[in-house]
């Protein structure tokens, strides 16, 4: 992929946020009570905050897909596979300058039988690849929200609640050892109460401004430090 020209300069810095259905922007009240798969309004969600926190001199890109895993393959959901999909969708987005990788709460259902270990190996996975086509890039990597597997509304997660402790500090460092900068949101936010598994409409300000903290101190041209 192209590195930025001087042209591309005077451009918006363009960040991509690859994640599931909590980069989607899931709805879980309305999912709890009322069984619809919505996702929460332009305004409301944590990606389009983070635009409005930015302003025109950047360019934020949603892609968020509900049980979107790492690199799995799911047998019941079509298309999940977040290695298989990740080069199309940085070729579809070229140029870009930042990629926000949060990924990693699906792989935890127990259908997978898969261990923190596992899941972070993934992860390099998706950094390397994103590294070899955009080889300037900044890459943002966060450790998704805590699972609350005894939600009633999250019985595929047994297990997981352990397992995403465990992989927020696997993910730290996987963050040290390929340069990435980190962000854990369990330490600022909790799973929402109605499903235990995304994050609440109340929320969704917190998550962009604790990612909009790290990302606007990039500095351009230097590798990142977060």
């Amino acid at each position: 992929m192209r590195q930025r020209t001087i042209l591309e300069d005077q451009i918006p810095i363009r960040v991509l946020c690859y994640g599931d259905s909590n980069t989607h922007g899931r709805d879980p009240k309305r999912k709890a009570e009322e069984g619809i798969k919505i996702r929460f309004p332009v305004g409301i969600r944590w990606t389009s905050q983070l635009q409005a926190m930015f302003g025109s001199k950047y360019e934020v890109i949603e892609e968020g897909l509900g049980g979107r895993t790492t690199n799995l393959d799911d047998p019941d959901s079509e298309g999940k596979n977040g290695l298989s999909y990740l080069i199309p969708c940085l070729e579809s987005h070229d140029p870009l300058d930042i990629v926000i990788l949060m990924l990693g709460t699906n792989d935890l259902k127990e259908a997978f039988n898969r261990t923190a270990i596992e899941i972070t190996h993934a992860s390099k996975e998706l950094i390397e690849k994103i590294r070899h086509l955009i080889p300037n890039s900044k890459v943002l990597l966060v450790a998704p929200i805590l699972v609350d597997e005894l939600n009633q509304h999250a019985g595929k997660y047994k297990g997981a609640t352990l397992k995403s402790k465990e992989l927020a500090t696997e993910l730290k460092k996987l963050a040290e050892e390929t340069n990435c900068s980190y962000i854990d949101l369990s330490k600022h936010i909790e799973p929402s109460k109605y499903d235990g598994l995304h994050i609440d409409e109340k929320d969704q300000f917190t998550v962009a401004k604790v990612i909009y903290q790290i990302l606007i101190k990039l500095p351009f041209g230097q590798s990142p430090t977060g």
